[in-house]
């Protein structure tokens, strides 16, 4: 399974989970429906609950350095009341000798 596979599946189980934990799930939201200093950038999914917000980047190993942009958005994130990143890493698992 290739990175952006394990990345596809690990969305998946987390819209789920956050679906069960009462969250509105949405995934890779248009550039509209964000908050303007956020519409050049696409999260992964983008979760509510209440004022709640949380904007959920998947990465593995290999991605997430391909992805300087985070810093850029955790900044941007800092500044917008009742919104947090959740940045989350998916490896293959390792496989027993």
């Amino acid at each position: 399974m290739n990175s952006q596979e394990r990345e596809r599946r690990k969305i998946r189980e987390l819209a789920r989970e956050y679906t069960q934990k009462g969250y509105v799930v949405r995934k890779a939201p248009l550039p509209a429906q964000l908050p303007k200093s956020l519409q050049a950038y696409r999260p992964d999914l983008w979760l509510t609950k209440g004022e709640q917000h949380i904007w959920v980047e998947v990465k593995t190993s290999e991605t997430i350095e391909q992805s300087p942009y985070l810093v850029a958005i955790a900044e941007l994130l800092k500044e917008l009341p009742n919104w947090e990143l959740e940045l989350v890493l998916t490896n293959p698992k390792k496989k027993k000798a």
